[in-house]
């Protein structure tokens, strides 16, 4: 039987978060700072998509990835959708790597609540699918 699209995303964010998790234990130089960004920015994007996908299924359209955010916290998906929206900025931001402060900036961030907050998304998307 073939997945559902948010089944497949689902599956790749969990994926996403366990390269995470190894990166938080990569030490702290450049490089290291560099991949842990990159998989931030991978799984960031995994969550959104899947939160989109979701409000698909349930029939709500949603456009952008503030409102997507916004949408997800109506349907219980994430708590505080404002820290989701500082998590897109520094998503955002990971464009301009090549500044050491916004690198940094973002580097805390990966290694901060961020995954704690993935986690409770895919644990409520395991609620929204209960009977």
């Amino acid at each position: 039987m073939s997945q559902t699209r948010s089944e497949q995303l689902l599956e790749n964010l969990k994926k996403a978060c366990g390269k995470l998790r190894d990166a938080q234990a990569f030490e702290d130089t450049e490089p290291f700072r560099e991949a842990t960004i990159q998989r931030y920015e991978y799984t960031f994007e995994l969550a959104w998509k899947l939160m989109s996908s979701v409000l698909k299924e349930q029939g709500i359209e949603s456009f952008g990835v503030r409102n997507v955010i916004r949408d997800a916290a109506r349907l219980g998906l994430v708590s505080d959708p404002s820290v989701w929206f500082s998590y897109a900025e520094a998503r955002n931001k990971t464009s301009h790597t090549y500044r050491e402060e916004i690198a940094l900036e973002v580097y805390r961030i990966a290694r901060g609540s961020f995954l704690n907050d993935v986690d409770a998304l895919i644990k409520n998307l395991s609620k929204l699918a209960a009977p």
